[in-house]
């Protein structure tokens, strides 16, 4: 069973102002991030709590573990959003843009918008993995916001398999074929619409920042260049085409406890 950890993080508008000062770049990535969480959770608890009483068992269980976690998730990034319109941005567009690309998911069938959870779900755990993984990623943050960031990305990968196992089990029907190709489709489906959120949010507040920065120079490099985030997920984001694949392939619940142990 998953674990429900009810934590809550004094993060003031001076911290995050801290980390924008000495970090710009980074701190518009995972601000921009962080405005995506509230809306995205939502969905996640929304397009697996359909299933909850079609799977029985331990993964019922799991799934009502799932939604708690991620509702407490949803409360620490509202908190935190908070604080970065404190500290001087308009997180509103960011929200807006947001919305309105999870509304266009939301006409889908109930088990195309689970398929989407269990791509948005795989992308968030691979992510925190890298992040715990690797503390330079984090490392000039305050220590509250790095806390909260540990804290999400463990219960992300506590949690990564519970929408993948929803699925498996709804879909058991299916032949592996068409299960394949339609995880396989919704998850370019869901990389292509986070791509159109995710950029335009970064820019955003980039520039509110520094109307004279190169907010899209600036990400390539942040991404593919160093730290090279986006460069050090992808090959496992690609695991996720391999048809056996399964979120426990890669195997880091250790790494998780040590993160929260710490």
């Amino acid at each position: 069973m998953l674990t429900v950890r009810d934590r809550r993080f004094d993060i003031d508008a001076a911290a995050v102002g801290e980390w924008r000062s000495c970090e710009p770049v980074a701190a518009a990535f995972y601000d921009s991030l962080s405005a995506l969480f509230p809306q995205g959770e939502r969905f996640f608890m929304d397009s697996v709590r359909r299933y909850r009483d079609a799977v029985g068992g331990e993964l019922a269980g799991q799934v009502r573990q799932f939604i708690a976690q991620e509702a407490l998730h949803t409360r620490e990034h509202l908190a935190f959003n908070a604080q970065v319109e404190a500290s001087g941005h308009d997180i509103a567009p960011l929200e807006t843009r947001t919305r309105r690309e999870l509304d266009r998911v939301r006409v889908r069938s109930d088990v195309a918008q689970l398929a989407t959870t269990v791509a948005l779900e795989h992308f968030t755990a691979v992510l925190a993995h890298h992040l715990i993984a690797h503390p330079e990623h984090l490392a000039a943050a305050p220590l509250e916001t790095r806390r909260l960031w540990l804290w999400h990305a463990a219960e992300e990968i506590e949690h990564k398999a519970v929408a993948f196992d929803v699925l498996a089990a709804v879909t058991s029907g299916w032949s592996p074929l068409r299960r394949w190709a339609f995880r396989s489709w919704r998850y370019l489906d869901t990389l292509w619409r986070l791509l159109r959120v995710m950029v335009p949010n970064f820019v955003e507040l980039r520039r509110q920042h520094d109307p004279g920065a190169r907010p899209l120079a600036e990400l390539a490099l942040f991404l593919l260049g160093r730290p090279g985030l986006l460069r050090r997920m992808a090959p496992e984001l690609a695991k996720f085409f391999a048809p056996g694949f399964h979120p426990w392939a890669l195997e880091d619940a250790a790494l998780a406890e040590a993160a929260l142990a710490a």
